[in-house]
């Protein structure tokens, strides 16, 4: 008879076996398959914080700097589309989007605007939201909820709505951090919604409030070409975090990670599908993206100040009716302002401060399989069935599922100062930013 320990090891294994099993079959991770040169929304490709092996089956080469480049306050991701990458900064009363050669950083264009709104504190200023690129326009979304939909070619602002006059939305503390998402020529916003009794489940699309007032949508679409409204959600308490989009039994759908419950609509005409409650008490600044475990049809959720810690939220499809429950509660991890990455059979993040570990969860029940120090507080990003983990104190670690844990590969002391931000990689450029630098690195 096994030990435990003996258990988890063996255990391991086979799940990272089967990762590379499960990999291969939905192509995401295929060996010999050229990385995307697209980065071009918040998570990458399938908001999922994944991109395509590099060199096949050999392990990740120790990234070189290409070049690098002050820049201001802010955390939005980067994002590449082409030859070009697009960056977003806080200078003064301005945000600043600019567009650059990803080779060498030379400058095509800047597009300044002001802002009407600070965060109350100065770490947590400047832009948060990851813009988006939808065809010939980038799509950003300011500090103060201004929504801007800019030419790729100049840098000229097409069209721009202001969800605070249009919605009444309400800025938290930090200011507009969710970042907008495309689904065919419509751009997908939370507006960041009333607050409401979590137990209500109305499903009146437009309900009111005491006064007669309209209340405050959850989420909204707009025409991408002209930024005009094409529908709006019932009223939901949305979050920091950013939606993401599904399809299962032929149902597109967007997900939203609300401040209460995980909500999911249809992105055709704005219909709230279901609603699986999280909490009973608002988390302060609950920004985890979900992640879709599409072989298991479920939601994978971290609470960074609840006791829950990490939640799979099974989605299902009874008779018509769309179903939700939940399939296991594991409260070793609990992430905070920080993402993770679904590896095979795999769920790896980082634990919130106090006892920082990196953490290992066994998706298809909850099982923990280990929980390892030697890495602070950081964002992930899996290269094939590797992972590159950007600490916040700056270091940017190459790493390799085993045994024992997360194994490295190599470490650079890559960005200054405190880095918040996931990087992004366009084929084999690697991009990082702070509130301070941006830099590219290139995997030999």
């Amino acid at each position: 008879m096994l030990n435990r320990r003996q258990f988890q090891l063996s255990s391991l294994a086979t799940i990272v076996a089967g990762g590379f099993i499960d990999a291969a079959s939905n192509g995401a991770f295929v060996s010999g398959v050229q990385p995307s040169e697209e980065w071009a929304q918040w998570g990458g490709p399938n908001r999922d914080f994944k991109a395509s092996q590099i060199d096949g089956d050999r392990l990740l080469p120790k990234p070189v700097l290409s070049w690098k480049r002050d820049l201001g306050k802010g955390h939005a991701a980067v994002v590449a589309s082409g030859e070009f990458g697009y960056s977003l900064h806080l200078d003064g009363d301005e945000e600043v989007l600019e567009k650059w050669r990803l080779d060498n950083g030379q400058q095509s264009w800047s597009c300044r605007y002001k802002v009407g709104y600070h965060a109350s504190y100065p770490k947590y200023d400047g832009p948060h939201a990851t813009p988006v690129i939808q065809k010939d326009r980038i799509i950003v979304a300011s500090i103060d909820a201004q929504i801007r939909a800019i030419d790729l070619s100049n840098g000229r602002v097409i069209w721009n709505r202001d969800l605070r006059a249009d919605y009444g939305t309400k800025l938290p503390q930090s200011g507009y951090a969710c970042s907008p998402i495309v689904w065919q020529d419509r751009v997908i916003l939370p507006t960041l919604g009333e607050s409401q009794p979590v137990e209500t489940e109305s499903f009146n699309p437009r309900p009111k409030i005491p006064g007669g007032r309209i209340a405050i949508p959850g989420a909204v679409a707009m025409d991408g070409q002209t930024g005009d409204e094409v529908w709006r959600t019932e009223t939901f308490r949305s979050s920091h975090s950013s939606p993401v989009k599904i399809e299962i039994d032929d149902q597109p759908q967007l997900v939203f990670h609300g401040m209460f419950e995980l909500i999911g609509v249809d992105p055709k005409n704005g219909k709230v599908l279901w609603k699986q409650l999280l909490r009973r008490e608002a988390a302060d600044n609950v920004s985890f993206t979900p992640i879709w475990d599409a072989d298991r049809s479920q939601f994978l959720i971290s609470h960074g100040y609840c006791n829950f810690g990490t939640q799979a939220i099974k989605l299902k499809n009874a008779a018509g009716r769309w179903r939700t429950s939940i399939n296991w509660t594991n409260s070793r991890l609990q992430i905070v302002h920080t993402n993770a990455v679904l590896l095979g059979n795999i769920l790896v993040g980082t634990k919130r401060p106090a006892a920082t570990l990196i953490v290992a969860i066994d998706v298809r029940d909850g099982r923990t399989i280990f929980r390892k120090r030697g890495f602070g507080k950081s964002n992930l990003l899996a290269v094939g069935l590797q992972l590159v983990i950007l600490d916040e104190s700056g270091d940017l670690v190459g790493g390799q599922l085993n045994e024992e844990g997360v194994s490295e590969l190599w470490r650079i002391p890559a960005l200054s100062k405190t880095a918040w931000t996931v990087p992004a990689l366009a084929g084999r450029r690697l991009l990082l930013r702070n509130g301070s630098e941006l830099k590219v690195y290139r995997f030999p």
